[in-house]
């Protein structure tokens, strides 16, 4: 179960935007770079909240995942994910 729901990442992400906006106002190129760290930071934290799985096997993608990238029911891993990081990025004011 994910400790964020979609309002948490909607609302992270207008704040982020905002900040980011202020930013590109500044013109500081510090302040940019600081924004778009922070950013990113978010985007891991949230997709290490929903990792990946495979829409087949139901397993959660891992360091345990079979190397050749097949699934126990002998097909390749279908691998899905609940946190779209490209979207979050571009409702932040980023492109992917």
């Amino acid at each position: 179960m994910s400790r964020y729901t979609k309002e948490h990442y909607e609302d992270v992400a207008k704040a982020l935007k905002e900040n980011r906006a202020w930013a590109i106002q500044m013109d500081s190129a510090h302040a940019r770079g600081v924004m778009a760290s922070t950013i990113g930071t978010f985007a891991d934290l949230f997709a290490a909240d929903r990792p990946e799985w495979c829409g087949r096997c139901e397993s959660w993608k891992s360091g345990y995942a079979s190397p050749e990238g097949y699934c126990c029911l002998g097909r390749p891993h279908a691998w899905k994910s609940k946190f779209n990081r490209e979207q979050f990025l571009a409702a932040c004011g980023l492109e992917s």
